[in-house]
């Protein structure tokens, strides 16, 4: 979720900046530039500091903060400066904060020890290649479709009873469509490739028939440097299923530990939890703005500023972050669990699959104990994994 949940919660407050009057410094754009580069020079001098240290804790309180830090700039742009009346392109709006980001991943990579060339700079590239691109492409489709929805000549088409019905449809259908078709550009967009005939090959192949899960295709993720130890698992359909398993770890992790791995990547596709997934997201978006209509409501009569813009746009993004980080911590926690006891059950032994979580731990220099709101730790899935060896009746 790393540069996902900022750019929801920026689109968010843009969007309520939009309800209010035209902003008290409106014109003032040149502000927006101006407090951008001010941020980035404090942000390099902090990252400069922290380097020093190369404390991965510090670190990562460093990228809570600078991230907390720009999003309450991008607060000002929007209702203070009215950024928002620039364009009606939410891509548009969005590029300062998608910006600052930028610079803040960057200035991670500085901080990490990486330092101000190739290594920072292809961190900062592997960040937008795998998080920001694909959002910012599925922001630029929302904005084609709003900008068709808001067409003169359609509008009226749109605001009748058939019109009104067709955009609820429409609405449930292009989430499901979009993580439908964007499997194969993400494939290309990362740059993964297919495997090399050879042994390695043709297990990993016989290892999905043994699964019984279907997919389109195993690609290997290029690390190109950088050390790299991730697989995923993508697509909602069999037809546009791809699974991607990064060369470093299979060049790395014994063949029983690559089996637990991608064992775990199937699991995800075997109990659906990509639809789940989405099917949550979905309903706490309407959940939270349900919410919202009905505590502004209640309080307006009490506390009038609550019905402001900001007061709307506070109240839905604090229900909506609550509901991520509890609702779908849960439910991602289970998730892989789930995937954590298929991978053990493909490998033939749970064993396999902790050797694998500490091997990819060690290699990615990940603190096995450090704690993970959409995961258990590694420490943790090892322990279960452990009991489960012992008493295999904690599958069930």
């Amino acid at each position: 979720m790393a540069g996902i949940l900022p750019l929801l919660i920026a689109l968010i407050t843009a969007h309520a900046a939009e309800l209010q009057p035209p902003a008290l410094h409106e014109g003032h754009d040149w502000l927006v530039l101006a407090s951008l580069g001010l941020f980035a020079a404090i942000h390099v001098l902090i990252s400069m500091f922290i380097g020093r240290f190369l404390s991965p804790r510090i670190i990562r309180h460093w990228d809570i903060w600078g991230i907390g830090f720009l999003l309450a700039l991008n607060t000002w742009w929007c209702l203070s400066l009215g950024w928002t009346q620039f364009s009606n392109w939410s891509v548009v709006i969005l590029a300062p904060m998608m910006l600052g980001l930028c610079l803040h991943w960057y200035s991670l990579g500085v901080a990490s020890g990486s330092g101000w060339g190739a290594g920072s700079l292809w961190a900062l590239w592997l960040r937008l290649r795998i998080v920001f691109l694909p959002v910012l492409l599925l922001i630029a489709v929302m904005d084609v479709f709003q900008w068709g929805v808001s067409f003169g000549t359609l509008q009226p088409f749109w605001e009748s009873p058939i019109g009104a019905w067709l955009l609820v449809l429409v609405s449930i259908l292009a989430p499901i469509l979009a993580l439908t078709f964007l499997p194969p550009f993400l494939v290309q967009l990362w740059g993964a490739r297919q495997l090399k005939p050879g042994r390695q090959a043709d297990d990993l192949q016989q290892w999905c028939k043994d699964s019984g899960v279907s997919i389109r295709a195993i690609m290997v993720w290029p690390s190109r440097g950088t050390p790299f130890y991730n697989a995923c698992v993508l697509g909602l359909w069999s037809r546009f299923r791809y699974i991607l398993i990064s060369e470093d770890l299979l060049r790395d992790c014994p063949p029983e530990e690559v089996k637990a791995v991608l064992g775990h990547e199937l699991g995800h596709a075997h109990h659906g939890h990509m639809w789940f997934y989405l099917l949550f997201l979905m309903a706490s978006g309407l959940l939270a703005q349900i919410a919202t209509d009905f505590v502004v409501d209640y309080s307006f009569s009490m506390f009038p500023v609550i019905a402001s813009p900001i007061g709307v746009a506070l109240i839905t993004i604090g229900i909506w972050v609550f509901a991520l980080r509890v609702g779908f911590g849960i439910l991602s926690r289970a998730s892989e669990r789930q995937a954590d006891l298929y991978g053990a059950r493909l490998a033939g032994d749970p064993c396999h699959m902790a050797a694998a979580l500490y091997s990819v731990a060690h290699y990615s220099g990940t603190n096995p104990h450090e704690p993970n709101w959409r995961h258990y730790s590694i420490a943790d899935r090892v322990a279960y994994l452990g009991r489960l060896r012992e008493s295999p009746k904690l599958q069930s």
